[in-house]
């Protein structure tokens, strides 16, 4: 999920906040109207913050309230200089059962077919090759940061380690070098 707020205390940034929902073996992302792969999200004018977030969630993939961020789920935060963005993003770890309901949900969603065309999920995993899976994932097309919040997002909630990450990432560029020809 990421959410835009106009100018920060006239800084000349604006804040963007992001949400990926979870359980114990999938990340949730959407495909986006442009084609790019990314997190939900929109401007947000509320004064408080998760109100915005949440309003946002609700739009795009009609989220139910029991499943409505707070600020216990804020995991981290980076600025994007060329776009003058704060970035904040929150995690919602959730049941098998309530991830899938959630997926349902987008298809009633308000902006589902203008803004999201469909919910992606992240695979965990790697193939026997090496390559299927996540390092294959890693070199669809993202928009903006999404590719590297993802990757931060994986190791901060420990779904990774670090040394499992570098493996992914080396198998990720050796088989887009193989299988781009």
């Amino acid at each position: 999920m990421c959410i835009q707020q106009p100018d920060i205390q006239g800084s000349g940034y604006r804040c963007a906040y992001q949400l990926d929902l979870r359980n114990l073996v999938s990340n949730q992302m959407q495909m986006r109207f442009d084609g790019h792969l990314g997190f939900h999200g929109g401007l947000v004018s509320e004064k408080d913050i998760t109100i915005g977030l949440n309003r946002e969630l609700k739009e795009e993939i009609n989220l139910d309230e029991k499943f409505f961020v707070t600020d216990e789920d804020y995991l981290f935060s980076h600025v994007e200089t060329s776009n003058k963005l704060c970035l904040h993003f929150y995690g919602k770890k959730v049941t098998k059962e309530e991830f899938e309901a959630i997926e349902k949900d987008v298809f009633t969603a308000k902006d589902f077919g203008k803004e999201t065309m469909g919910l992606i999920r992240v695979p965990m995993f790697t193939m026997d090759d090496g390559y299927h899976g996540l390092p294959a994932f890693l070199n669809n097309c993202f928009v903006g940061d999404s590719k590297n919040q993802l990757l931060n997002f994986i190791l901060i909630t420990n779904l990774m380690s670090p040394e499992e990450m570098n493996m992914v990432l080396e198998n990720s560029r050796k088989g887009h070098l193989k299988h781009s020809h």
